[in-house]
C-alpha cells in the first residue's frame, strides 16, 4: 500500500521488474528512479507513450489481494488512511520536494528554475487534494484511483514492451 501511495504521490514511473529487486529474505529493493515527478520514459527522446495511471498497480498485484473481495479491501483502507495523513500535510510534503528540487539542480550545477520546482510541488498538492471534502468522496475517489490503475492500458503496454525488448518479466 505505501508503496502505491508513494508511486501516486511523486509520480514515480518506470516500475518494471528490471528495477525491482528481491533480496533472498525477500525484501524488495526499488532501484533507478530516473522517473519521477511527471518525467517519463522516452526512447530516442521521443515519448513511446505517457504512462498515465496513477500507480503501478497491476491486474497480476491485485490478484494477489484476492481482488476486490478479498484482502484488497485492507489495502483500500490502509491506502485511504495513509491518503488522510498525507493529505493533512500536504502543503509540507510539497515544500520538502520543492526544495529538494532546488538543492539538488544547484549540486549538480544544473540552472533548473524555481518555477518548475514550483510547479511539481503544486502538482504534489493537486494530488492530495483530489476526491473532494468528505472523507465519503474521497473514498471514492481512492477506489476510482485504483480502478484506473488496474486498468489502464499503459501499464501492461509498458511491461509488454520491457518483456520484449528486455526480457524483464511481470
Amino acid at each position: 500500500m505505501g508503496y502505491s501511495l508513494v508511486c501516486y504521490i511523486l509520480q514515480i514511473k518506470d516500475r518494471h521488474n528490471g528495477n525491482i529487486m528481491l533480496t533472498r529474505d525477500g525484501t524488495i529493493i526499488h532501484i533507478d528512479f530516473g522517473y519521477v515527478l511527471g518525467d517519463t520514459p522516452k526512447m530516442a527522446k521521443v515519448p513511446i507513450f505517457n504512462e498515465r495511471a496513477p500507480m503501478k498497480l497491476t491486474q497480476e498485484y491485485w490478484d494477489v489481494f484476492g481482488g476486490w473481495g478479498g484482502r484488497a479491501t485492507e489495502f483500500l483502507e490502509l491506502f485511504e488512511k495513509g491518503f488522510e495523513i498525507c493529505r493533512e500535510h500536504r502543503e509540507e510534503i510539497a515544500l520538502i520536494v520543492e526544495q529538494g528540487i532546488k538543492v539538488t539542480s544547484a549540486e549538480g550545477g544544473k540552472e533548473r528554475s524555481g518555477k518548475k520546482a514550483r510547479a511539481v510541488a503544486e502538482g504534489i498538492v493537486r494530488r492530495l487534494e483530489g476526491g473532494g471534502r468528505t472523507r465519503r468522496e474521497r473514498q471514492e475517489f481512492i477506489k476510482e484511483l485504483v480502478a484506473y490503475a488496474l486498468n489502464d492500458w499503459s501499464t501492461s503496454t509498458y511491461d509488454w514492451l520491457q518483456r520484449s525488448l528486455n526480457g524483464y518479466t511481470v
